[in-house]
């Protein structure tokens, strides 16, 4: 390994997706099969409510977004496939022992998980996803998107505006509805702490589209799709869609 990708591998190893997924990667050391399969349920057969579970799940996912970085880097030429396949193969074996973890990366379409995996010949229990191909010439517009990605995922603002758009209910009686109603039509009068809450999660709106904006701008159309993949759960509830049995 040469010392720029000993550099680029570290930056990703060491972004803030990393710190918010610990609580998930020290939970999965002792997590036991049938632990795995209340933790990695599908919301949609029971609701998920218990505090605990519902930070497992934000910290797991944080480190699914590790592997889908590690998918953009390979693809983009940003880093060589052989120097991706160890950390690959180790997260694999770490994040996704389980049939129970396995199964939420396919119900909640973690695509770019499914490539890297192609990509090394990992076998996830069901058919396999043919990855995109390399681009040697795309490593720029993918260090630009991990910039802009730190920022999205470092920013208080947008994950106050995030858990909004996951049904969240703010000071009593700001939820996403409310939220899209104030903002077309204020009809109702906030107290200060409502006042302050709904201008910080304006202030989220503003910053996650300048943010997803500015990196769709920055992208090929053909690579548009791949990277939409890091941004679809957000996006489909912002454009009010929900992922039910049959789709969305």
């Amino acid at each position: 390994m040469n010392t720029e990708h000993e550099f680029r591998l570290r930056d990703i190893q060491s972004g803030p997706w990393r710190a918010q997924s610990e609580y998930a990667r020290e939970k999965l050391v002792t997590m036991t099969d049938t632990d795995a399969t209340r933790y990695f349920r599908d919301f949609r057969t029971r609701m998920v409510v218990d505090a605990d579970e519902i930070a497992f799940r934000e910290a797991y996912d944080q480190a699914l977004e590790e592997l889908q970085i590690l998918e953009l880097a390979c693809c983009s030429g940003y880093l060589p496939l052989d120097i991706v396949r160890p950390v690959a193969e180790r997260e694999f074996a770490s994040l996704l022992r389980s049939t129970a973890s396995r199964e939420y990366v396919r119900v909640y379409d973690f695509v770019p998980v499914r490539f890297l995996a192609s990509r090394f010949g990992i076998d996830l229990g069901f058919p396999a996803a043919s990855p995109p191909l390399v681009n040697p010439r795309a490593g720029l517009r993918f260090a630009t998107f991990l910039a802009l990605h730190s920022d999205f995922v470092s920013s208080p603002a947008i994950g106050r505006f995030t858990q909004l758009l996951d049904d969240y209910r703010f000071g009593g009686s700001i939820d996403a509805r409310f939220f899209v109603s104030h903002l077309s039509s204020p009809s109702t009068t906030l107290s200060d702490e409502q006042q302050k809450t709904f201008q910080t999660l304006c202030g989220g709106l503003i910053e996650f589209l300048e943010i997803i904006g500015d990196l769709f701008l920055q992208l090929e159309p053909e690579e548009r799709p791949l990277y939409g993949c890091m941004y679809a759960y957000w996006l489909s509830h912002f454009f009010g869609l929900r992922r039910t049995s049959s789709g969305y």
